[in-house]
């Protein structure tokens, strides 16, 4: 998103000045907030003025100045009042880049080929490290071939889980891709991509008793004692791994149109 500032005149908003005269200008520091060492930052590209008042940091600005951790902001006004008097005012305001987590990695532990819902796999991501804060949070994700929406499959703050994959699409040889956002205290964030493949296949077996049984209400199945229990974590994991198996698009036409009814069930619901 682009960082729009506003100024504007506190006494009757400039009203008494003719033609006043607004300008910015855009110090940079390397050091700290409190340094003397500024320096006047000349390259107005990625900056606009949407109007005299105003400044717009387009969102590439701090990504291609990522090198430049503090920013001065100088706001300032001139015009002539009614007495023919110069009148001058300034204001200035501190920006301070946040910057992202850096110099890690993560890799998926597990076979080549597994199972969705079943097979066990394993992401460990080591030496994240940010430089101007903590790193909060790592999320877990999922994604496959043509897919816009990826799959967030946990998080936690210690940067490893053991947890189990959805199903590829049969279309795309059954292949996940796994992907890792690592969140610093500011809301900062960067994504990791793992580079290895797997291929998840579905479990057209566990897959079909598990319909069974929650369109016959079987509350001994799996998926209901997961349900009925304390672990609302455990029995939402398996739950969105079960429905993007019966959403895959090769195996389970015949019995697609049973969604209806499963999601009108009381039992799930």
């Amino acid at each position: 998103m682009p960082l729009i500032l506003d100024g504007y005149c506190k006494l009757d908003n400039c009203t008494d000045l003719s033609n006043p005269v607004y300008t910015y200008r855009i110090f940079m520091n390397n050091q700290t907030i409190s340094s003397p060492l500024w320096t006047l930052f000349s390259n107005t590209n990625y900056m606009q003025n949407e109007s005299p008042q105003s400044l717009t940091f387009l969102p590439s600005f701090f990504s291609i100045n990522s090198q430049i951790n503090n920013w001065l902001v100088e706001f300032n006004v001139a015009g002539y009042d009614s007495s023919n008097q110069l009148m001058k005012g300034t204001a200035s305001l501190n920006l301070v880049a946040n910057q992202l987590p850096t110099n890690g990695s993560c890799i998926l532990i597990g076979s080549a080929n597994g199972s969705a819902c079943s097979t066990i796999y394993r992401i460990v991501c080591s030496n994240w490290h940010d430089p101007d804060g903590q790193i909060v949070r790592y999320e877990f994700f999922a994604t496959y071939a043509n897919n816009p929406n990826p799959i967030q499959m946990n998080y936690n703050r210690i940067g490893s889980v053991n947890l189990t994959l959805p199903a590829g699409p049969s279309f795309d040889s059954n292949r996940v891709n796994v992907f890792v956002r690592v969140v610093d205290d500011s809301d900062g964030f960067i994504f990791f991509n793992i580079s290895r493949v797997v291929q998840i296949y579905p479990d057209t077996i566990a897959m079909n008793e598990i319909m069974s049984d929650i369109l016959g209400n079987n509350l001994s199945s799996y998926m209901m004692l997961l349900k009925s229990s304390a672990s609302m974590q455990l029995f939402s994991k398996n739950f969105i791994c079960f429905l993007f198996m019966i959403n895959d698009d090769s195996d389970y036409n015949k019995i697609k149109s049973n969604q209806v009814d499963l999601f009108k069930s009381d039992s799930v619901i």
